[in-house]
């Protein structure tokens, strides 16, 4: 059973020392989650451009000065080196390493990106009453990479990815028209139904996350995902670079 969690700091507390590795769907669900990642200086600017023109997958929150890994924005009595429950470790493109802190990978010349989560809208949902079942059955929300091109930058490019909630029909209209208020969360679905049009061949059998069989009522809903960094870090194979770890995501002080 997930603990119940309401205070970013507490979160990142227990990250910091090593007692909290799973999912953050959920928990903090007053202040904003998003997605990191960390990128050697000579990328940085290529890769803000990336954010601003694929502004669905890659909604920028804060992106830190270059050695400095205090999200002062966001949270600035955290430390991004520390307050994940996992990070991904790539080097050219190749994911090298999962741990649970970056203090022996960090050094002066890398720049910190936050990127908005679908993960803060989910809130918004459940304040209309609105069931979300990755999180009443302790899951993480599945994502999936699509065949559709991000658009490419100087160093980046690579396939968009979607997180997938499964939508009663009856509350089809109220999710898109939520969601759609809140673009630093991805804001409106991307896709609604054949999962085919995405390019994806089993829909149980999701890239990141947990398949949750859908029931006769349920609609396939997707979202643009911040996961998406993934595929392009293994498909432009910068020399260096960190993410969280799917659905593992940075929580700040934010209020959402």
């Amino acid at each position: 059973m997930k603990m119940n969690i309401e205070e970013p700091s507490q979160l990142r507390e227990l990250c910091r020392n090593n007692k909290f590795f799973k999912n953050t769907s959920g928990l903090c669900n007053n202040h904003i989650h998003t997605n990191m990642i960390i990128l050697p200086y000579k990328y940085a600017e290529d890769f803000k451009l990336f954010c601003d023109i694929n502004s669905k997958p890659c909604p920028l929150i804060e992106k830190l000065n270059v050695g400095d890994p205090i999200p002062y924005k966001s949270a600035k009595n955290s430390n991004i080196c520390t307050d994940l429950p996992k990070y991904n470790i790539y080097k050219n493109g190749n994911l090298v390493d999962i741990t649970n802190n970056i203090i022996n990978y960090w050094n002066d010349d890398l720049v910190v990106f936050l990127l908005g989560c679908s993960n803060s809208f989910e809130n918004h949902l459940k304040n209309q009453n609105i069931k979300l079942k990755h999180i009443e059955d302790d899951k993480c929300v599945a994502m999936y990479k699509t065949n559709i091109d991000t658009n490419r930058t100087e160093f980046f490019k690579g396939k968009l990815v979607v997180s997938m909630r499964l939508i009663k029909q009856y509350e089809l209209e109220d999710v898109v028209n939520i969601t759609d208020k809140y673009p630093l969360y991805h804001g409106s679905p991307v896709h609604i139904g054949d999962y085919n049009v995405l390019g994806i061949k089993d829909i149980t059998r999701p890239d990141w996350g947990d398949y949750i069989k859908p029931e006769t009522d349920d609609v396939l809903v997707f979202w643009a995902c911040g996961v998406t960094v993934k595929t392009v870090i293994e498909e432009s194979k910068p020399d260096f670079a960190i993410t969280h770890e799917p659905g593992c995501m940075f929580v700040t002080d934010i209020i959402n």
